[in-house]
């Protein structure tokens, strides 16, 4: 689950970096830039990130954070269950803004 946030976030990144011409910096880099990525920029790019797939995201980006602190041995199995029911649907969502996205940017 660590690794799809992870490739989600690259994807991200490039998008804030190459339309976008800005990337978060700073100690929570890592929220900023799934909030930038919710929000419309007029002339630029319209949201990538519908509010549902932000909220579930924002889940696994905790996640990956206990999981690389090395606070994975304080894992809680009822949370690990949870996101991993969760993958296939936000996985979904996902795959759905980013076609919208693309779309709208007249690559898809």
């Amino acid at each position: 689950m660590q690794s799809y946030y992870t490739g989600a976030e690259r994807i991200f990144y490039e998008i804030a970096k190459e339309i976008d011409g800005d990337v978060p910096t700073g100690a929570d880099w890592h929220k900023q830039l799934l909030e930038q990525l919710s929000v419309e920029i007029p002339t630029v790019r319209q949201a990538v990130l519908s509010e549902t797939t932000l909220v579930d995201l924002d889940e696994f980006r905790r996640f990956r954070h206990v999981v690389r602190s090395n606070y994975a041995h304080n894992l809680n199995p009822d949370l690990v269950i949870q996101l991993s029911e969760k993958l296939a649907s936000c996985s979904q969502n996902l795959r759905q803004d980013i076609q919208v996205f693309m779309r709208g940017m007249g690559l898809g």
